[in-house]
């Protein structure tokens, strides 16, 4: 069976898909590089908007990704939400996560479960089960399982399962 039910508006949007389906792809290069074959169906139900959005998914499912070089260069990942200029722009196979903001989770690239509201949150962020909502909350972070509230909360912490609030709260947390 072919590709069907799929909507590409924009020079070379969705432009190597063969068996997606139920795609929106809108903005040039957007899905871009959707390589999939008969015998390996690609990415579906996923939505991507502006310039390189989601340029070389080839199996994530249930992806958004709203703003330039958002999710691009996502291949695996699944139902992830990007929004914002290169949100989530590095991650390849990392699942459930929610980037809104510029650079927000930008350098994610297998982490899962993470939920980033601001410029530059957890930017640099390699832990999984975190919130961060704030300008750069947890922007260098390699914490798991910890919530930061705040302006530069939690910025650089390596412990895991910590919870500041305020700006600059536990910018170097350890434990």
């Amino acid at each position: 069976s072919g590709a069907g039910f799929n909507i590409a508006i924009g020079s070379a949007a969705l432009c190597s898909s063969v068996c997606t389906y139920g795609n929106i792809a809108i903005g040039s290069s957007a899905m871009k590089l959707a390589n999939d074959t008969a015998s390996f169906p690609g990415g579906n139900y996923n939505v991507a908007i502006n310039c390189n959005a989601l340029y070389v998914n080839t199996s994530g499912q249930n992806n958004t990704a709203i703003g330039y070089n958002t999710l691009c260069s996502n291949t695996t990942g699944n139902h992830n939400i990007a929004l914002g200029p290169s949100a989530l722009k590095s991650n390849t196979s990392g699942s459930y996560n929610v980037a809104l903001g510029n650079q927000a989770l930008c350098s994610n690239i297998t982490s899962s479960y993470n939920f980033a509201a601001g410029y530059a949150a957890m930017k640099l962020n390699t832990g999984c089960g975190n919130v961060a909502i704030g300008q750069i909350a947890m922007c260098g972070s390699t914490a798991s399982n910890s919530v930061a509230i705040g302006k530069c909360t939690l910025k650089s912490a390596t412990g895991n399962s910590n919870v500041a609030i305020g700006a600059q709260a536990g910018q170097s947390m350890s434990s």
